[in-house]
């Protein structure tokens, strides 16, 4: 069997190009500029740093809206309170006095308690403090009570016998004093009994016009029979008229 034979000359030009393609490789593998360690280092250090100034600045961003909430009011100083417009080393005194005599502040109307403190300064403070389990404000109901009405009785005279009649019916008669009245049953004392309406004339003070328009829808007198008794009462009658 014959083989094929391969002459170096023919090999040459084959070998030389796989030599220029390992020293290339050989020559970049060696002049390969590898990051140093430190500035691996340094880089992480930059990083590092540039994380931290961010977590720093979101601290103080953070601490920048927590100095703006607001104090419990209860636990506030002098100092705190001073920050409000309008409250002085004084007045800051007298609110924490205040706070102490009352136990602490349970609503924001007790702040109206201190001398110096109206309606707008308590505004002003609540705007800056806050109290702890508030209470809600009290609210004051104004009942408004119907005037009294001023009760009457009003006690209609009947007709009442002029010689068994009361000074307490006498004086339900219109116009009647108790002058008159007494005046009536005295002389019916005297006389004992009345015969005639008219008779009470004689009382002091009587006229004829009460008699006629007022006493005689009143009072009447019951007819008497015992003549005897009518003849003493004339007597009397004349006598007391003498």
């Amino acid at each position: 069997m014959n083989r094929c034979k391969v002459s170096a000359a023919q090999l040459v030009p084959g070998v030389a190009l796989s030599l220029l393609i390992v020293g290339v490789l050989l020559y970049a593998a060696v002049h390969y500029d590898r990051p140093a360690e430190s500035e691996v280092n340094v880089s992480h250090t930059l990083t590092d740093s540039t994380q931290a100034t961010h977590t720093e600045s979101e601290t103080t961003s953070i601490l920048s809206v927590t100095t703006t909430l607001c104090y419990d009011l209860n636990l506030a100083t002098a100092d705190d309170l001073m920050r409000v417009d309008g409250i002085g080393p004084a007045l800051a005194n007298r609110i924490l006095n205040a706070r102490t005599q009352r136990g602490g502040f349970q609503r924001r109307s007790d702040l109206l308690v201190v001398n110096g403190v109206g309606e707008r300064l308590m505004e002003r403070i609540m705007e800056e403090f806050y109290i702890a389990n508030e209470l809600p404000p009290i609210v004051t109901v104004t009942t408004t009570m119907p005037a009294a009405t001023e009760t009457k009785i009003t006690v209609t005279a009947g007709r009442y016998d002029l010689n068994l009649v009361t000074k307490e019916e006498l004086m339900r008669i219109p116009d009647m004093t108790e002058a008159l009245a007494d005046g009536i049953l005295e002389l019916r004392t005297v006389i004992q009994y009345y015969t005639h309406l008219y008779e009470v004339l004689y009382v002091d003070g009587m006229n004829g016009a009460y008699v006629e328009n007022v006493l005689a829808n009143h009072l009447y007198v019951t007819s008497q029979t015992t003549t005897a008794a009518t003849t003493d009462t004339q007597f009397i009658r004349d006598s007391a008229a003498g």
